[in-house]
């Protein structure tokens, strides 16, 4: 049955891109083109994909119409399918597991969405996705961009900024209408996200985020390390663990004994790591010092 959805939605947006190509639509498509890439420039990850997808699901036309509505008037579409297509989210989300599957959690306005084709979801990042729905669940059709969970608060810290400057200007409601109007923005983001992930791979040297504790109770912290839900093993021989924020990797831990390293990959992910550090570990460790470590520093 999903992949039978699936293969709908896939067929009317290839419908929906050939209708866009004519030169009926010309003048809106250049319009739209440079509300897109408002933000800066776009990065291939974003590119032509995330134009045509952004065109075909939410850019008004005339500022009224979505592509689906003028599409409709002229060609005979499925009204359930219609619905299904006109009505998708596309956010940033956090996996996270229950007894019965995954879902997906809107890391704006905390929103669950039971995902039916559930098996390439990773538990780790930062999900940027658009789904549809399906009854009371919902499903995915084009591949998802996953992003380190070090990222989530620069995200959130971004959009929730645009939010509160065109709240005041314009007036929304809330951060779902807002992001229906102006989702462009969640790809300019992905694309900065995407230019600080290509910066970092590019050069031999780049910055960690380490925040340093001294270890006061030893056996409590094992306790905390071996046995919370705020604290992924990696390989406690080793001592590696990982610092879980919300269901996703915010930074990595090292044990060294007499002490404990937190390694974040943006300020962002410290600050907010420190306060999760705080509440998992209570008074058995001592905050000793915060600093940047140069990558080519380490080898």
């Amino acid at each position: 049955m999903i992949t039978e959805n699936i293969e709908k939605i896939l067929d009317l947006k290839v419908k929906l891109l050939n209708f866009l190509s004519t030169d009926l639509l010309e003048n809106e498509i250049r319009k739209a083109h440079t509300i897109f890439t408002l933000e800066g420039q776009i990065s291939d990850l974003v590119g032509v994909n995330g134009f045509n997808d952004w065109i075909i699901h939410d850019y008004l036309f005339e500022n009224k119409y979505n592509l689906i509505d003028i599409y409709k008037a002229n060609h005979s579409i499925d009204e359930d399918l219609y619905n299904v297509f006109n009505n998708s989210k596309i956010s940033y989300f956090v996996v996270v597991k229950t007894a019965s599957g995954f879902i997906l959690k809107d890391i704006f306005d905390k929103s669950d969405y039971s995902i039916l084709n559930d098996e390439l979801l990773d538990e780790t990042g930062i999900i940027f996705a658009r789904i549809y729905k399906n009854g009371n669940q919902y499903y995915y059709v084009d591949e998802m961009t996953v992003f380190h969970g070090g990222y989530k608060d620069h995200l959130i810290k971004g959009i929730m900024g645009k939010f509160n400057e065109s709240k005041d200007l314009i007036g929304y409601l809330n951060i779902d209408e807002f992001i229906d109007r102006n989702s462009f923005l969640l790809y300019a983001f992905a694309n900065i996200v995407d230019e600080l992930v290509n910066a970092a791979d590019e050069v031999e040297n780049y910055d960690i985020y380490e925040a340093v504790y001294i270890i006061e109770n030893r056996s409590s912290v094992d306790k905390v390390l071996k046995g919370s839900e705020g604290i992924r093993i990696i390989a406690a021989d080793e001592g590696i663990y990982q610092l879980i924020d919300d269901g996703v990797v915010l930074g990595e831990i090292i044990d060294l004994k007499s002490k404990l390293e937190f390694d974040f990959i943006t300020a962002e992910a410290l600050e907010r790591g420190k306060v999760i550090i705080e509440i998992l570990f209570e008074n058995t460790l001592i905050h000793l010092t915060d600093q940047v470590v140069v990558v080519e520093d380490l080898l």
